[in-house]
């Protein structure tokens, strides 16, 4: 009986042993597959058309490592198309990421590209090293990539052998961190052992290191992809050098030959000599430069109003002014620029016109000031700077465009491409507060000044920069719904009208200007004046940027006083 139960309790006792190693196998098994999958890698791979994000013969665009962004709805195409064995790029990326140049002229079809003294022509039907440069598909423009890096500073890698195509493009060319891989290695979508299997990495691959982490880095194959690797599996990077052999061509620029002071006069129509002589006269041992406002947009089909003379011209040159004749769109008709800028036939004819109008008179300089120039007109108007600067170049002519100062809000007004191809930019530094305005303030404060020439600086050279400056004011009438109305006077009136009105005058240390204020008529009056010292602080200015020298607009509202000044300055 003893027997029985002591074999009962030993049965018993393993019994629990045995229920007591299942649990614990339970456990350790629940916590090792816990383990494990926290742990272990991932052997998932990635969908790569979707990871790439194209397929078929779509080509996903890297610039210097970044993938550009598709976006169905934008106007601006970011993939690449394959044709002919080759990728393609579409123009308007190229224009706004790697080179500008390039242009597509929509009434010949043909794509150009503007040298320092001929245009390139280049149609569907031309070839580059036995390819077509060119490629349309849906009104869509594409540039075969070689036939772009024969004018660009880039360097480039295509991979077009599978499904998902994709090239990557540089336009920086500084030292690169590369590593050898020591033993064969998966590329992840993420840094860590879950991150999605973009491609394997054999060992002896070199690898180019985009940016290091404590236990991984971003890296990019030579198989042309980018993803996450262990730094464990990599050997110590060292540097790789790129050598930029690409030199842009470098435009001659033809130089007036002294600090140039600069006076506009606007004209509408021929004039007598009875009404320039005295004002050259008066202004002939100030200023070096004249520039009338002879030529005008007449029409949308090229056709320039002419209020050019012989006999001004020779009469302001023998009074020792260069005469820069000014081609100007202010005109009672409404003119579309848009449509006379983006046709190569228009473009042509009003060049042709200007140089020969140039020769006829004389001129030493043409002035371009084209106005209110829409953003879908941007790289139209470019394009007739780059033919017109062609054009003056090759006849010695000098040539300079009126720009106001550059924005991000007018960034296709091209500044910093006129910067170069240009012999002088006539920086506009007025109408800070202007006739739209919603509030008063002053035309061209210093501040302003200040901005203008210093974000000039940073895009183009000193010695092409001529700093605009105004003659003019606006008085400001205030209104009951707060809004104000303007009105434009001359320096000297501004000045008038406030001692006339017993406006109260106050120095403004900020905008180195002085206002005036007061009630005229049961009207809030606020001015905002253009006088002597104002004017000598912008002087100033010009002085100490070291620019090419100033403008003054315009010649009918300036007097002995300022005359006086700018023989002080200059």
């Amino acid at each position: 009986m003893h027997k029985k139960r002591r074999t009962f309790r030993k049965k018993k006792k393993r019994s629990c042993f045995s229920i007591l190693f299942i649990l614990l196998l339970i456990v350790f098994s629940y916590f090792g597959v816990k383990l494990y999958k926290k742990y272990s890698y991932t052997t998932e791979k990635v969908d790569l058309n979707k990871y790439i994000g194209v397929s078929g013969n779509d080509v996903a665009i890297y610039l210097n490592d970044e993938k550009a962004q598709i976006q169905q709805d934008s106007n601006n195409n970011q993939v690449g198309i394959f044709r002919y064995n080759n990728v393609y790029l579409p123009l308007s990326y190229i224009n706004d990421y790697i080179n500008p140049v390039f242009y597509y002229d929509e009434e010949t079809k043909k794509l150009l590209y503007s040298l320092s003294k001929e245009t390139l022509i280049f149609s569907i039907d031309d070839t580059f090293e036995n390819i077509a440069p060119v490629y349309f598909i849906d009104r869509e423009v594409y540039v075969l990539i070689d036939f772009v890096k024969k004018y660009s500073a880039i360097r480039f890698s295509s991979y077009t052998s599978e499904d998902n195509k994709r090239i990557f493009i540089y336009t920086t060319w500084e030292n690169e961190q590369v590593a050898y891989i020591r033993a064969s290695e998966n590329a992840r979508v993420t840094g860590g052992n879950k991150g999605l299997i973009i491609c394997p990495v054999l060992k002896g691959e070199e690898v180019s290191i985009l940016t290091k982490y404590d236990k991984w880095s971003l890296v990019r194959t030579n198989t042309g992809y980018i993803g996450y690797i262990r730094n464990s599996k990599m050997d110590t990077s060292r540097t790789k050098m790129n050598i930029n052999n690409f030199t842009y061509e470098k435009f001659d620029n033809i130089k007036f030959g002294k600090k140039i002071s600069l006076c506009w006069h606007q004209v509408a129509n021929k004039i007598p000599r009875r009404n320039f002589e005295p004002i050259i006269n008066e202004i002939k041992n100030t200023y070096n430069i004249i520039a009338p406002t002879w030529f005008i947009f007449d029409d949308d089909f090229g056709t320039i109003k002419n209020n050019a003379t012989t006999e001004y011209s020779e009469f302001a040159r023998d009074a020792g002014l260069s005469v820069w004749a000014t081609v100007t769109n202010i005109n009672e008709k409404k003119i579309n620029i848009k449509t006379i800028l983006s046709k190569s036939s228009t473009r042509a004819k009003i060049i042709k016109q200007l140089i020969e109008y140039a020769k006829q008179y004389s001129c030493e300089g043409i002035n371009i000031d084209i106005e209110d120039i829409p953003a879908s007109a941007g790289d139209d108007f470019i394009q007739f700077i780059r033919e017109f600067s062609i054009a003056c170049r090759l006849n010695q002519i000098i040539s300079s465009v009126c720009l106001n100062i550059p924005y991000e809000f007018n960034r296709h007004y091209h500044t910093d491409e006129i910067g170069k191809i240009c012999d002088y930019v006539c920086l506009m530094c007025y109408n800070e507060f202007h006739m739209a305005s919603t509030t008063a303030g002053p035309n061209s404060s210093l501040t302003f000044v200040n901005e203008g020439i210093n974000k000039s600086l940073e895009i183009m050279e000193r010695d092409k920069l001529i700093i605009g400056l105004p003659l003019y004011t606006y008085v400001w009438f205030k209104n009951k719904d707060v809004s104000v109305t303007a009105r434009t006077l001359s320096a000297e009136n501004s000045i008038d009208y406030a001692e006339k009105n017993n406006l109260t005058k106050t120095w403004d240390e900020k905008t180195g200007s002085y206002y005036c204020t007061g009630t005229v008529n049961k009207n809030e009056i606020e001015v905002w004046l253009e006088e002597i010292e104002s004017l000598s602080l912008k002087l100033d200015a010009v002085n100490n940027s070291k620019c090419a020298g100033f403008a003054f607009w315009k010649i009918s509202q300036d007097n002995e006083e300022i005359r006086n000044l700018i023989k002080l300055k200059y």
